[in-house]
C-alpha cells in the first residue's frame, strides 16, 4: 500500500509539474506585458506621441501560445562575422554574427543567425546578450512590415530557450525618429510566427 501511494504521488507530480510551469510562464509573460503598456504610457520622450498616448489602451498581441515558447539548438560559429545592419534612417549599426538557432516548429526545420553588440555587452546585465531580428509570413498581414525582435540570453551550453511569444516591435513601427536595425535576409522565415507583438494602429497591415 505504502508503494502505490508513493508511485501515486510520485505520477501526480509529474502531471502537475508541467501544468504549473506553463501556469508560471504565462503569468509571468502578462505581468511583462502589463509592464511594458505602464512604461509606454508613462515614458516622457518615448516612442508614442502624446496624441497616441490619450487613446493608448495597451500594445497589440497574438494571444499566448506555449507551441512556439521553444527548446532550440545553439550552435556557435567557428568563425565569427562582423556584420553591419542597414537601419531605418539610413544610417548602419555593427553586430557580430555568431551563432544560428535551429529549431523545430509545426515537425518543420528552421533556423535564424543570432547576434550581439559589443557596445550593448559593455553594458551591466547585457554581458550575454543576443539579438535575433527576423521577419515572417505575418508581416504586413497582422505585425509590422519591417519585423520583429528577440531578446534572448546566451546560454552556457548548446541549447536556448527562445519563446517567440516575446518578439517585440522596434520603435520604428509606432513613430519616426528612431534609427532601427532592419532584418537581414538570412534571418527570413518562411512561416507565420503567428505569436507576440501585433500592429499597434489597427489600420496597418
Amino acid at each position: 500500500m505504502h508503494k502505490l501511494k508513493f508511485f501515486i504521488g510520485f505520477w501526480l507530480m509529474a502531471c502537475l509539474l508541467p501544468a504549473k510551469a506553463q501556469s508560471d510562464w504565462f503569468s509571468k509573460l502578462q505581468e511583462d506585458r502589463i509592464a511594458k503598456n505602464e512604461e509606454l504610457k508613462n515614458k516622457t520622450g518615448g516612442p508614442l506621441t502624446e496624441e497616441t498616448k490619450t487613446d493608448f489602451a495597451g500594445l497589440r498581441y497574438y494571444d499566448p501560445d506555449n507551441r512556439y515558447n521553444l527548446t532550440a539548438e545553439f550552435i556557435r560559429l567557428k568563425k565569427p562575422k562582423t556584420v553591419w545592419f542597414a537601419t531605418s534612417d539610413g544610417k548602419e549599426k555593427e553586430y557580430i554574427r555568431f551563432a544560428e538557432i535551429k529549431f523545430r516548429l509545426f515537425d518543420k526545420s528552421y533556423s535564424l543567425y543570432a547576434y550581439y553588440s559589443t557596445k550593448i555587452r559593455m553594458s551591466a546585465g547585457y554581458e550575454k546578450h543576443i539579438f535575433v531580428p527576423f521577419k515572417d509570413l505575418t508581416n504586413l498581414n497582422g505585425t509590422y512590415g519591417g519585423g520583429r525582435y528577440l531578446d534572448l540570453k546566451e546560454p552556457d551550453d548548446d541549447i536556448i530557450q527562445m519563446d517567440f511569444n516575446r518578439a517585440y516591435n522596434p520603435y520604428c513601427a509606432y513613430s519616426d525618429g528612431y534609427s532601427c536595425p532592419i532584418v537581414p535576409k538570412e534571418n527570413y522565415l518562411n512561416i507565420a510566427i503567428e505569436a507576440g507583438e501585433k500592429v499597434l494602429f489597427t489600420h496597418e497591415k
